[in-house]
């Protein structure tokens, strides 16, 4: 699941939090947020071949997630004024289970929208 974000107005960094549910007991190898800027088609923000846009988990491919864990990842620098959406995402074996809810954040000069 997709959870909140905080922004840090001195960077124009955000920090985006997700939980996991749970995974049947199999190992998670990857797990962040796929992001966008476009909302387009009927399942926006997924993984696309050669073209994933993807703020990865604090921790990621080296450090196992347990189910029930919340995570975070760094956006980097936002522009202002463009509204990212994300959904949060973790590689269970060869399978990349997507959140179904999609956020979004728009910084607005120094202050974050969501």
């Amino acid at each position: 699941l997709a959870r909140e974000a905080y922004l840090d107005p001195a960077t124009k960094e955000a920090t985006v939090y997700g939980y996991l549910k749970a995974t049947d007991c199999k190992d998670i190898t990857d797990y962040g947020f796929y992001y966008c800027t476009t909302l387009d088609g009927a399942t926006p923000c997924i993984p696309v071949a050669n073209n994933n846009l993807k703020w990865s988990a604090i921790g990621s491919g080296t450090t196992p997630l347990p189910r029930g864990m919340e995570f975070s990842a760094k956006t980097g620098t936002l522009d202002a004024g463009l509204t990212y959406y994300y959904r949060a995402y973790a590689k269970v074996g060869e399978e990349i289970i997507l959140s179904q809810e999609v956020r979004s954040i728009t910084l607005c000069g120094s202050n974050m929208l969501w």
